[in-house]
């Protein structure tokens, strides 16, 4: 009889829980936007340093003969980074 009834409970208990419509888990609101969150983990993944390593040392490349001249893009490119 005590199993029974135990049963009974326990039944009536899963039955409960999962019958009642449960509140569905959202995003949780965060203080930053998205695209700066994003941004952030792009950036400390070290996704975006590997990206400008492999734009600037990456491939062999033919230059033109005004960069022989003027000075590599390499170059500008850092100082324009530094700026930044």
């Amino acid at each position: 009889m005590k199993l029974r009834k135990a049963a009974l409970i326990s039944l009536i208990f899963f039955l409960a829980i999962n019958l009642f419509p449960q509140s569905e888990t959202n995003i949780p609101s965060t203080l930053l936007p998205l695209d700066l969150l994003r941004a952030i983990v792009t950036e400390a993944s070290g996704n975006l340093a590997l990206q400008n390593e492999i734009f600037l040392t990456g491939v062999n490349r033919n230059r033109p003969p005004e960069e022989y001249q003027q000075g590599y893009f390499e170059t500008e490119l850092i100082v324009n980074k530094l700026k930044e």
